[in-house]
C-alpha cells in the first residue's frame, strides 16, 4: 500500500462524502486506502459515506476523543507507505496523491510535506510557517497580523500561489499532512495532551530533532471548504487554541517561557476588552461590540490563569 488517507470525522455533515468522493475520483494512479476515524458524530456523517461508497474502513467510538488520540488510531490501522492526515472538509485535487506519495518517496531525507491548500473560490490559502516564539506572541498581541499577513519575520512563509515551488519549512499548519511511515515510527505518534490543536505542530518539532525535514509541496492541490456554520468569532476554538500553544511553549521551551507567552498576551487583550466595552455603550455597535468584549475578557482571564478550556462540543 503507497497511502493511507487517515480522515478524523465528528458531524463533517455531507463534506465527508465530498472528501472521501474526491479520493476514490483521483487517487487511481496511487494504491491507496482511506481509513475514517468517527468521534462519535450525531448527525449518521459515517454512516452516509458507508452507505454511499462503501471503500473506506470506518472506526466508530463511542466519545470525542479529539483528533491526535483519533489520528494515532487511524495511523496504527493504516497499511500504507505514506499516512495523509486529511480534514474531512478536504477535497481531493486530480494528481494531489500521487504528487505527495512521490515526493517522500523520492526524497529519503524528508519525513513529511503538505500540499497547496486553497480555499472555495480556489485562491491560495497561507499556511507554511515558522515555529510559533514570544515574537510571534507579541506580533499577534500587537494586532499586527491583519496589516503584515505575509510576512517571514513573523511565522509565515510567504510561497503560496501560481509561481510558488516546492521548500524546506518548519511546519504546515492546514488541514492537509502527509507523513512517511519511516518518520512516523522514528518520531512516534502524536502526543494525545493535544486535544484539538497543536498536534500536528509538537509532532513537526520533534521532527526537525531527527533532522529529517517537512516540506512545501504547491504542485499538490487540496480545496478546504471551511465550516462556516461555526459562530465567527469562534470562542471555544479561539480558547482552545490558546491554551494549546502554550502547552507546546512548555513543552519545548519550559514553563518561564510559556508563562511569559502568557503574560505577552493578556497584556494585549486589556485594551481589546476597554475598547470593545466602551464601544458597546454606542447603540448602533451595541450587540456586536458587547460579544466581542465578552470574548476578550474570556481570553485575558485565561491568558492570566492558563486554565484549560472543556471539551467543546461540536468541535473535533
Amino acid at each position: 500500500m503507497q497511502v493511507s488517507v487517515c480522515i478524523i470525522n465528528r458531524n463533517a455533515g455531507d463534506a465527508l462524502l465530498r472528501c472521501l468522493r474526491s479520493i476514490e475520483q483521483h487517487g487511481a494512479s496511487v494504491q491507496h486506502e482511506a481509513i475514517v476515524v468517527d468521534n462519535a458524530s450525531s448527525d449518521g456523517s459515517a454512516d452516509r459515506a458507508e452507505r454511499a461508497l462503501g471503500l473506506a474502513h470506518i472506526v466508530r467510538n463511542s466519545d470525542n476523543y479529539g483528533f491526535a488520540a483519533a489520528a494515532n488510531q487511524a495511523a496504527r490501522l493504516a497499511s500504507g507507505q505514506v499516512l495523509l492526515m486529511l480534514r474531512p472538509e478536504c477535497e481531493i485535487m486530480p494528481g494531489a496523491l500521487n504528487h505527495l506519495w512521490r515526493f517522500l518517496h523520492e526524497r529519503p531525507w524528508i519525513g513529511a510535506c503538505g500540499p497547496q491548500v486553497l480555499d472555495v473560490g480556489k485562491r491560495p490559502v497561507l499556511c507554511c510557517r515558522r515555529f510559533p516564539s514570544l515574537w510571534t506572541t507579541v506580533y499577534e498581541a500587537l494586532g499586527a497580523a491583519p496589516f503584515f499577513p505575509d510576512t517571514g519575520l513573523v511565522g509565515k512563509t510567504p510561497i503560496t500561489g501560481p509561481k510558488a515551488q516546492a521548500s524546506a519549512v518548519d511546519w504546515i499548519s492546514g488541514p492537509a499532512l502527509a507523513i512517511h511511515r519511516r518518520a512516523w515510527d522514528m518520531v512516534g505518534p502524536l502526543d494525545e495532551s493535544f486535544w484539538l490543536y497543536a498536534a500536528e505542530l509538537d509532532w513537526l518539532k520533534r521532527l526537525r530533532r531527527t533532522r529529517l525535514e517537512c516540506w512545501y509541496v504547491p504542485e499538490a492541490l487540496v480545496v478546504h471548504h471551511r465550516d462556516w456554520s461555526r459562530p465567527n468569532p469562534d470562542p471555544v476554538g479561539l480558547l482552545w487554541f490558546r491554551w494549546s500553544l502554550w502547552r507546546y511553549f512548555a513543552k519545548h521551551h519550559g514553563s518561564g517561557y510559556a508563562a511569559a507567552a502568557r503574560l505577552l498576551t493578556a497584556l494585549g487583550e486589556v485594551p481589546r476588552v476597554l475598547g470593545w466595552t466602551l464601544a458597546s455603550a454606542l447603540p448602533a455597535f451595541r450587540e456586536r461590540s458587547a460579544l466581542l468584549a465578552d470574548l476578550h475578557l474570556r481570553l485575558l482571564t485565561q491568558s492570566v490563569t492558563g486554565a484549560q478550556p472543556p471539551p467543546p462540543e461540536g468541535l473535533l
